[in-house]
């Protein structure tokens, strides 16, 4: 892979290269790209990002993973790996999930070299292994995440929502306890 020879970042290119600080704890971080023409898109093919690839970083913020959205296309940027599952029942948000998971941060730290910048090398990241349930079996798990994830949202919103009104009653209660009483 050689990124340095190849790949010149231009902001007023159109392809949108995803770096490591787009994958985070909790999947993918849209914006804050840098972008690549469509020549080096052509020159290096496997860099090339369509969509539902799962991608991990291996340098620095380790075992943080992300499915690629399918809103365009996308180049591959330096420190992250494109995760190809070569097998047909399996589901990339159920190993997405799962890499996510406890179980899987902990094995992947595990494989992990800890220097100054922690690093994962791509041999290790080939021998990750995870249960494969059914097809039927994944998309329900997927289902029950998804589910509880946006329980999880609804009650972020709900106590924003609270938080919210005690600021605004707070500081009502301030203002009526320093009128002056004639």
């Amino acid at each position: 892979f050689e990124f340095t020879k190849y790949v010149k970042y231009n902001p007023k290119e159109e392809i949108p290269v995803i770096r490591g600080l787009n994958i985070g704890k909790n999947g993918f971080i849209p914006g804050d790209y840098k972008f690549i023409d469509r020549k080096t898109l052509e020159i290096l093919p496997r860099s090339r990002l369509k969509g539902k690839e799962i991608l991990m970083v291996f340098v620095g913020s380790v075992g943080n993973v992300a499915i690629v959205p399918s809103d365009k296309e996308y180049f591959l940027g330096p420190n992250v790996a494109k995760i190809n599952i070569n097998i047909k029942r399996l589901n990339n948000q159920y190993v997405e999930y799962y890499l996510r998971s406890i179980h899987g941060q902990n094995y992947i730290s595990k494989l992990a070299k800890s220097t100054t910048q922690s690093s994962i090398s791509m041999e290790n990241i080939r021998t990750i292994k995870l249960a494969i349930p059914s097809p039927h079996i994944q998309d329900l798990i997927v289902q029950e995440i998804e589910k509880q994830f946006t329980r999880l949202d609804e009650s972020v919103k709900s106590l924003k929502d609270v938080k919210r009104k005690l600021e605004i009653y707070r500081k009502s209660v301030l203002k009526y306890a320093f009128i002056s009483k004639k």
